[in-house]
């Protein structure tokens, strides 16, 4: 009966304890919806242990509403949480009970939206990454959870690519190794360390960088500057010591193949022997010994169809067709377009030097020149850009000095590509013995390579020095001066030819007579000056013709006359002393020497050759004679034209070609014909091209245009 009556009084309690929270709780919400926070807050608190659902839900609505001095979204996202998870273990009963305050899943599910939502939205609008963090540390189960991380890691190597620095960028790898941007941030890790590290650019400092960071991403650009600042003067020695010092570097071969190409500059079979004696340990050595046995094939650029290759002289097919165009080879290396743009090959048909060229020109000792959208530059045989792409114009290496336009002013670069004499001339020419012709505005002066003047520009025209001496025009006078600007010949000719065999014409007052380089006139004033005279008074083998009452004669260098002035054209003197001469409207030989001229009369005569033969023409047409007046042609030709040791011939418009002996080589019936080296010719024909074997005199390769 006591048991009975004690649990009676327990559920008596139990059920006014009941009825006391129930009271609580909606006085609770009753203060809530007064605003009046305070209270509310006060016994939600209370309230946590017993009724954590309702009482965790409500101070969850207190610090997410922002019109209490108790708004606190990290402390309403905790609340909101312990709500969720004691309203999951409710019973239904209990749940039922809750709905009665307005509290229901749904409604803890909307307010923990709700709070996250708004706590996301602040810190993205904050752009902080610490705000960050701690939203991702602590809302771990917000839906906007994962879109936290990464826009925290965006902004966070943003900022890390504004410091821009490689200890930002590596804190920021550290910080956050799972980051999408870690692997893009590696790489700007390698390069701003790089950077830093190499920031004045040093040889030693490449070397450090290299030896210290051995799998930076970089490793190859710092090799690369230490191959070019080690070998920046292009120099064998240079590369040399490279590949000794650096055996490792990756550009270790094409230092050897440039200390090949440097010391085989001519391309000759010597040089490639002297090279394989003094550089046993090269690594190319089949390609040099192919190179070897190309050195003595002459390459003959040719056409097969719309492709350019190259064949032997014996027409056997060395490249094959593939370019636009070939050039010829030269020292080894020939210019090819491809696509439009040109680079260089080798023998071996491979490319040395890319084809990015709009233009190029063969090599020509040891330099090339390029060009690119109609600006011009100079490249080594290495590839190397020697002279910037930026000159209007562009001339070939003369004493070591390159004659360059820019901007409308000429001036002169040195083979490293530096300025050596300023651009400030209108004109200017090649140098030659160390002087050049240069014009500032209407007038002309001469320099030396130092860019001195040797003759101020004050002259209206003048040549450069030959042999010391040069030729100027003022006032429409001519003098000779020399290199020290002395007056060798006063300036007051009115023609001066250029020294032929150490003497030149000088005309006044329409007389002239001959000065020798010492200025002293060794031939007096006493011939007739006319407009023709410049064309046959020049001395030539130790004779100059003269005239003398409209007859022309011949004279020594003491003014001798060696021939009366008795014939109507003097030729020039060819071999034993003979010259042809006109009388009588027939040409003749006379022989200034012991040994009698050859017989005949003829309606042309040309000197003899060194081969003792010269042409003659009778009636219309032109021979071939000999020393005894033997006619080694038969044939008659409209034209002949000595090729040194073969003649030319055309007839009827056709040309052909002979040997001085008279023997066919090339049958007369081709437009055109030239020589492109001893043994080969090329010859037109319409629209084809046929290159013949003169050794052979086959044809070995046909091409139309």
């Amino acid at each position: 009966m006591k048991c009975y009556i004690k649990y009676l009084v327990l559920f008596a309690l139990f059920t006014i304890e009941i009825g006391a929270f129930a009271s609580r709780l909606k006085k609770a919400h009753r203060d809530l919806s007064a605003y009046n926070y305070f209270a509310a807050k006060h016994r939600f608190e209370k309230l946590m242990k017993r009724k954590p659902v309702p009482a965790a839900f409500g101070l969850s609505t207190i610090f997410y509403r922002n019109d209490n001095p108790f708004h606190q979204l990290d402390s309403a996202y905790l609340y909101i949480l312990k709500s969720q998870s004691n309203y999951a273990v409710l019973k239904n009963k209990q749940k039922e009970k809750l709905k009665a305050f307005g509290i229901d899943s749904a409604k803890i599910d909307s307010l923990f939206l709700l709070i996250c939502k708004k706590k996301y939205n602040k810190v993205a609008d904050s752009a902080n990454i610490d705000f960050y963090n701690q939203f991702i540390q602590l809302f771990t189960k917000a839906p906007q959870w994962g879109e936290a991380i990464n826009n925290r890691n965006i902004l966070a190597f943003q900022q890390a690519k504004k410091i821009n620095t490689s200890d930002a960028i590596c804190r920021f790898t550290e910080s956050y190794p799972d980051a999408p941007q870690v692997e893009e941030a590696l790489l700007l890790y390698d390069k701003l360390l790089f950077a830093e590290e190499t920031r004045t650019g040093t040889l030693d400092e490449y070397i450090r960088f290299t030896e210290n960071h051995p799998f930076n991403s970089n490793k190859i650009i710092a090799e690369e500057k230490i191959f070019i600042l080690s070998t920046k003067d292009g120099k064998l020695n240079s590369y040399e010591d490279f590949i000794s010092k650096f055996p490792f570097n990756p550009n270790v071969n094409t230092a050897w193949r440039n200390i090949y190409t440097l010391y085989t500059k001519e391309f000759s079979k010597e040089k490639i022997i002297d090279f394989r004696k003094k550089y046993p340990s090269y690594p190319f050595m089949n390609e040099l010994e192919e190179d070897l046995k190309l050195s003595e094939i002459f390459f003959l650029p040719v056409r097969f169809q719309h492709k350019w290759g190259y064949i032997s002289n014996e027409g056997d097919t060395l490249i094959k067709p593939k370019y636009q165009w070939a050039s010829m080879f030269s020292e080894g290396f020939a210019v090819v377009q491809l696509n439009n743009k040109k680079g260089f090959i080798n023998k071996r048909g491979e490319y040395v030097i890319a084809p990015v060229f709009d233009d190029a020109e063969n090599f020509y000792k040891e330099y090339a020149i390029i060009a690119r959208d109609s600006l011009y530059g100079l490249i080594d045989k290495t590839g190397k850009i020697i002279i910037p792409i930026e000159y209007s114009y562009l001339d070939e290496f003369s004493d070591s000095l390159f004659l360059a336009e820019k901007e409308g002013q000429f001036g002169y670069l040195d083979a490293k590509g530096n300025t050596a004499i300023p651009f400030i001339y209108n004109a200017a020419g090649d140098f030659k013995n160390n002087f050049a012709y240069v014009k500032i505005a209407d007038k002309m002066g001469i320099i030396n390579r130092k860019g001195i003047n040797v003759l101020r520009c004050e002259y209206d025209w003048i040549e450069n020095f030959t042999n010391g001496l040069a030729r100027v025009k003022k006032e429409n006078k001519f003098g000779i001066l020399n290199t020290k600007a002395d007056t060798i010949l006063s300036i007051i000719y009115d023609y001066i030819g250029p020294f032929k065999n150490h003497l030149a014409i000088v005309a006044v007052n329409d007389k002239y007579g001959y000065v020798n380089t010492n200025g002293k006139i060794c031939i007096p004033l006493e011939f007739s000056f006319d407009a023709g005279t410049k064309e046959w008074a020049d001395f030539t083998n130790g004779y100059a013709i003269f005239k003398q009452k409209n007859k022309f004669g011949l004279i020594d260098s003491t003014g001798k006359k060696v021939l009366e002035a008795k014939y109507d054209a003097v030729g020039n003197i060819g071999k034993n002393l003979w010259v042809p001469v006109l009388q009588k409207d027939k040409w003749v030989y006379v022989s200034l020497s012991k040994k009698p001229a050859p017989s005949g009369k003829f309606d042309y005569a040309s000197f003899f050759n060194h081969y003792s033969v010269a042409i003659v023409k009778q009636k219309e047409l032109y021979y071939l004679i000999n020393d005894k007046t033997e006619w080694l042609t038969l044939q008659g030709f409209d034209k002949i034209v000595f090729w040194e040791d073969f003649i030319q011939v055309q007839l009827k418009g056709k040309w052909g070609l002979y040997t001085l002996n008279a023997e066919e080589l090339i049958p007369i019936e081709y437009e055109k014909i030239e020589r492109i080296n001893p043994s080969v010719v090329v010859a037109q024909k319409e629209d084809s091209l046929f290159y013949i074997n003169l050794q052979n005199k086959k044809i070995i390769h046909s091409s139309g245009q």
